[in-house]
């Protein structure tokens, strides 16, 4: 009786948050333009693929399944697994940046309840559509969208916005049936800058010779 009544609120909340998830929702970064308005860097949105080891019914069964849709050497991922949950590691990433039909394929077979132990994460994916123009002006970044060198550097607090928060509410099946956004991300600003897309290929190339 004590339990029923006593600590009933104590342990409702014990049970609300062992099965409520918080997740990170990435920010946009911002796109730098030319001072005619074309990209020079863009965040292209898509999505990664992560597993919980320790959550997989069968981990060869999780390796063919993912592979297949993935387009990854089966044996390798096995491997990887199986390393992961002899570490008894709760994280697996298994591929970023996935082609939209990976991501629609993944998406669809999360939905069923077997493959609950699949997390499929939406990010950006930074890339400069004139492959190296402006490289030594416009700077590099890594593979989180981090600035490292050049503008992407100096001006990465104001590109990369601010990332934002939501709690997933699951139930004993790790279902998923709620979501509650508790931050909404603030997408990264955009610059345009005062060279010309076209003047600066020519120099570049000019240069070369």
């Amino acid at each position: 009786v004590y339990l029923q009544v006593g600590q009933h609120e104590r342990l409702a909340q014990s049970a609300k948050r062992q099965h409520a998830h918080k997740a990170t929702i990435y920010a946009s970064r911002g796109t730098m333009y030319d001072r005619e308005g074309s990209a020079l860097v863009v965040s292209i949105p898509s999505y990664s693929v992560s597993i919980n080891p320790s959550r997989l019914p069968n981990p060869d069964t999780a390796a063919e399944i993912l592979a297949e849709f993935l387009s990854m050497d089966r044996a390798k991922l096995s491997a990887k697994i199986a390393a992961e949950r002899e570490k008894k590691s709760g994280f697996l990433l298994v591929k970023r940046w996935l082609t939209p039909d990976e991501a629609k394929q993944v998406l669809r077979l999360q939905r069923g309840s077997q493959f609950r132990w699949i997390q499929i994460t939406q990010e950006g994916h930074r890339q400069n559509p004139d492959g190296d123009l402006a490289r030594s002006l416009l700077g590099r970044y890594d593979s989180f969208e981090q600035g490292i060198s050049g503008l992407e550097l100096a001006l990465d607090y104001e590109l990369r916005g601010q990332h934002g928060t939501v709690i997933r509410h699951e139930n004993v099946l790790r279902s998923a049936y709620e979501a509650e956004v508790r931050q909404a991300p603030k997408p990264g600003n955009n610059f345009w800058l005062t060279i010309h897309r076209a003047l600066q290929y020519e120099t570049e190339r000019a240069l070369q010779d």
